[in-house]
């Protein structure tokens, strides 16, 4: 390998770095994105579900509400790797519903913080059981 193909290998990356700043210079910032803070979801997802369960009506998009479901559930998923985000939305509906029906009050966010609090939560794939115990250890002290 001679000097002169050393120096035209290096000359050759200096254009294509040269070319690659001022194209990206003359195409100028990219436009600000409307409401790039909010995440959008589907109606029917399950951070929807949980969100219009906790709050009694339908989050807009602009609702933290939906965010903080959706993390929650990243946290289970994480743990119950065998469940879905569907399969803990719907563990978590039918726990409200079940202690509600006993006349205990209970939401969403009280319920996943309950099963949350079980310290060998990460032990299992599956995590229905730890949902029964929580609806079992509320139904237990009355409250």
């Amino acid at each position: 390998m001679g000097r002169a193909h050393v120096i035209g290998v290096a000359l050759a990356a200096v254009l294509l770095f040269v070319g690659y700043q001022v194209q990206k210079h003359r195409e100028g910032p990219p436009p600000p994105r409307p409401h790039a803070d909010t995440v959008r979801f589907s109606a029917t997802s399950p951070e929807t579900r949980l969100a219009t369960l906790q709050l009694g009506v339908r989050p807009d998009h602009a609702n933290s509400t939906v965010k903080r479901f959706s993390g929650l559930l990243d946290i289970f998923i994480a743990d119950c790797p065998a469940n879905t985000r569907r399969g803990l939305a719907d563990l978590t509906v039918r726990s409200v519903e079940t202690l509600r029906s006993d006349g205990i009050p209970a939401t969403p966010t009280e319920v996943l913080g309950g099963v949350l609090g079980f310290v060998d939560i990460g032990a299992t794939a599956y995590c229905s059981r730890f949902f029964t115990r929580y609806v079992a250890r509320r139904r237990h002290a009355g409250s």
